[in-house]
C-alpha cells in the first residue's frame, strides 16, 4: 500500500473561473419579509456571493490547510486523502477520526492541538492522530494496531474491543 504526501493547489484557472461564474450569478426575486423561511435569505446569499467573488482569499486558506500533513492512498480503489498528525512526546497514543456525512476534516483541525501537543492542554492525553474520511475505516484498520483508540463520527472506542 503506497502512501503519498498530498498539497492542496487549486489552479488559479478554476478560481479565475468561480470568480466569473458568481460574478454572473442571477438572483431570484425575494419574497417581501420572507426572511429565511423559504430557503436561503436572499440578502445574505448576495453578501455571501460577493465576499466570495471580491474578499475571500483563497490561497491564505491554502497556505492554512497545507500547515497540516496531508496524504493519499488507495483503499479498495478508491483514493483516500487523510491528515496524519503526528503527537507529541515519548509515547503517543494512537487515534483515529473519521467524520461523516455530509461533512469534512476541515472541521476538525481546531481540536488537532488539543489532541497532538500537550503543552496546549495538561487534560488531554498525547496522541498520534490519522484523520480521514469514512472509507478510510480500512486502512485504519489495516495499519493501525489493536491497541488504537477508534474515534467514529464523535464516538471514541478503544481498537482492543472492536
Amino acid at each position: 500500500m503506497e502512501v503519498r504526501p498530498f498539497t492542496i493547489h487549486v489552479p488559479d484557472d478554476v478560481l479565475d473561473d468561480l470568480r466569473r461564474r458568481l460574478g454572473q450569478t442571477r438572483f431570484p426575486d425575494a419574497i417581501p419579509g420572507s426572511g429565511w423561511d423559504y430557503g436561503s435569505n436572499l440578502e445574505y446569499l448576495k453578501e455571501l456571493v460577493h465576499y466570495w467573488r471580491t474578499d475571500f482569499n483563497w490561497r491564505a486558506q491554502e497556505a492554512q490547510l497545507n500547515r497540516l500533513h496531508h496524504y493519499t492512498t488507495l483503499v479498495d480503489g478508491l483514493d483516500i486523502h487523510f491528515i496524519h498528525e503526528r503527537g507529541i512526546g515519548p509515547n503517543p497514543m494512537p487515534l483515529v477520526m473519521t467524520h461523516g456525512w455530509p461533512s469534512c476534516f476541515f472541521e476538525m483541525t481546531k481540536i488537532l492541538p488539543f489532541l497532538t501537543d500537550l503543552d496546549v492542554t495538561a487534560a488531554i492525553p498525547r496522541t498520534r492522530l490519522i484523520w480521514s474520511c469514512p472509507p478510510c475505516r480500512a486502512l485504519a484498520f489495516r495499519t493501525m494496531r489493536r491497541s488504537a483508540a477508534w474515534m467514529c463520527n464523535g464516538w471514541l472506542a478503544c481498537g482492543t474491543h472492536s
